[in-house]
């Protein structure tokens, strides 16, 4: 196995293409966050979707065609999402001819038109990430708390407080 497609054979560190697709992936999901359901009806797009402890919804598909690009519907259930967020891509676009090393690491852009219900277009050989936050309601207001004025806590005292969302 050559070093290539991460390091590079120069005596500088290269990133390659393993570098970025684990940048791309890190964007999806993180330590502590809750992968959901996710399903595609095609043998080469992959799909993952991860609730990020954020509140965000981090969706990464893969399209392993290596020439052509494949339409994903994607419907979110059980929660609820904005309709703008941000995209991540990193495929063969990233490469120039045969080399084995990218010529740049992902793109970044805003997105708009996503919701519960829509539908992208994946590059061939792509991996694409969206991450959508969800919408705020009530049922998912983080508590406020009220300050506690005019006490002193000491050193290994208990102290005892409630916190309501409204």
């Amino acid at each position: 196995m050559s070093k290539t497609p991460f390091l590079g054979d120069s005596t500088s560190l290269t990133r390659g293409a393993v570098y970025y697709a684990i940048q791309v992936l890190h964007q999806v999901a993180n330590v502590g966050d809750t992968f959901v359901e996710a399903n595609s009806d095609s043998s080469t797009l992959r799909a993952q979707a991860v609730m990020q402890q954020g509140g965000k919804l981090g969706l990464m598909l893969i399209n392993e065609d290596r020439t052509s690009s494949q339409t994903a519907n994607i419907t979110v259930l059980n929660a609820s999402v904005t309709n703008t967020g941000v995209r991540y891509q990193f495929g063969s676009a990233n490469f120039s001819g045969t080399s084995e090393t990218p010529v740049s690491g992902p793109t970044t852009n805003s997105v708009s038109g996503l919701g519960n219900s829509f539908s992208v277009s994946v590059p061939a050989y792509t991996i694409m990430a969206l991450v959508i936050p969800a919408t705020v309601t009530a049922a998912n207001t983080a508590p406020t708390l009220d300050p506690i004025t005019n006490r002193t806590v000491n050193v290994g005292e208990t102290v005892a407080f409630t916190a309501s969302a409204s």
